[in-house]
């Protein structure tokens, strides 16, 4: 059996999801799980109604709710016509929207948020499983949050695999036998108290890999607007190339330097069983694509550039003039691990340590009181990261040249920079 992820790009007005039912439809026939996105810019819109129910601001969360509500009304409506069961499932859908204030009156912004924000997957779901058994194709829709289960730390939750498991084997194995097109949502789960959980931004892949795995699944593939795995993102360097095959090892090192055609995640459960990881375009579905395996590095393989921007470089400085050691250095990597905030790069002195991070002024706001009493921080926000995997001379001199290098840490396969300028 094969699992499939489909992107928030790719089913994003009525002509994408035609066309993501034509890719489905030439697997017909086949055990398939397709698992899949809210449409694009719907999880922007969700975290900006979150975020109004929480600041008491229900005429701005009204607002966005029904401009939402009308997208996804029309969408429906020209793909199935205006009478079909599935509008009425949506007003529905929408109606528990505007209820969540009401229905979750404590609790913390997080919580409140994966209330909210899993909601965009409901509705994509239920507009592309209506329009499949519209044309024909065997479909069963599924809620997620029945089957992944997880613990309670919301915005990034962790899966409970004992019973997600047991799930899955339990409700999806068997649709699956009968040769049923699962239809399934990424990003999502619940905890054992059934309160809607989210995996961590862009986590759709990662939910695919979880099915994967359990399922041992032939394969999973990823369908992205890109041709494949390329060594830059086209949008900055015009001239990236594809690479046709790279090992887990080297997928797993992209995307742990924030390289974005991969969730982090994704590798290790696919990693576990063996199962290769394809990466195809929707827009071009019958090109080969990148596929991801257990294979060797390629010996031809292009340097592979991941730049970052809008990054925050802090630098904390003992306030004693003591030794920046495993005491303070324990102390500053607790703060961020309390907050789950990722480090992207990390270098200490003798009195001093540097962290750069994704700026994220919600996070800033907590960490600095939490470390402030013991340290002297200093911000240095704007800053830019560039990771340069398997360099040469002449793209470092490229890359940086004429710019104001603040960070430098080298390997022998990496190099990466903090700069400004």
């Amino acid at each position: 059996m094969k699992v499939f992820k489909f992107g928030g790009a790719s089913v994003k007005d009525a002509p994408a999801m035609r066309n993501v039912a034509s890719i489905i439809s030439r697997y017909n026939g086949q055990p398939l799980l397709v698992v899949v996105s809210a449409l694009g810019k719907t999880t922007n819109a969700l975290e900006d109604i979150a975020r109004a129910f929480f600041d008491k601001q229900a005429d701005v969360a009204a607002e966005k709710i029904d401009a939402l509500e009308k997208q996804h009304q029309a969408i429906a409506a020209e793909l199935v016509g205006g009478n079909h069961p599935v509008l009425n499932e949506l007003r529905k859908l929408f109606t528990h929207l505007r209820q969540v204030p009401e229905l979750y009156r404590t609790g913390t912004f997080d919580f409140l948020y994966d209330q909210v924000v899993c909601m965009g997957e409901l509705f994509s779901t239920h507009i592309l499983s209506a329009y499949m058994q519209h044309i024909g194709l065997p479909v069963q829709w599924m809620d997620a949050r029945n089957v992944i289960k997880t613990d309670a730390a919301y915005r990034e939750a962790k899966i409970n695999w004992p019973e997600t498991r047991e799930r899955v084997h339990d409700a999806v194995k068997p649709l699956l036998l009968k040769h049923i097109i699962v239809i399934t949502q990424g990003f999502i789960g619940s905890t054992s108290s059934n309160h809607s959980t989210t995996l961590g931004r862009e986590g759709s892949d990662f939910t695919a890999a979880v099915f994967s795995n359990i399922l041992h699944a032939q394969e999973q593939v990823i369908w992205k607007d890109v041709p494949g795995v390329l060594n830059a993102n086209p949008a900055l360097f015009p001239d990236a190339v594809k690479i046709d095959q790279l090992p887990y090892e080297e997928a797993v090192e992209m995307t742990y330097y924030g390289a974005q055609v991969i969730h982090p995640k994704t590798i290790k459960p696919l990693q576990n069983k063996n199962i290769p990881l394809h990466v195809r375009s929707f827009i071009d579905s019958q090109q080969p694509g990148t596929l991801i395996g257990n294979f060797p590095l390629p010996q031809d393989i292009p340097p592979i550039i991941v730049f970052k921007k809008n990054q925050v470089l802090l630098n904390f400085s003992t306030r004693d003039f003591s030794f920046m050691a495993e005491e303070s250095l324990g102390r500053i990597i607790d703060g961020f691990a309390r907050l789950r905030i990722k480090t992207n790069i990390m270098q200490n002195a003798a009195i001093s340590m540097s962290v750069c991070i994704d700026h994220n002024e919600t996070k800033l706001g907590e960490l600095i009181p939490f470390l402030e009493p013991h340290f002297n921080i200093r911000l240095e926000p704007n800053v830019e990261m560039l990771t340069i995997r398997h360099y040469n001379e002449k793209i470092v001199h490229e890359l940086t040249r004429n710019r104001n290098i603040i960070i430098t840490q080298k390997t022998p396969d990496t190099i990466q920079f903090v700069m400004k300028g």
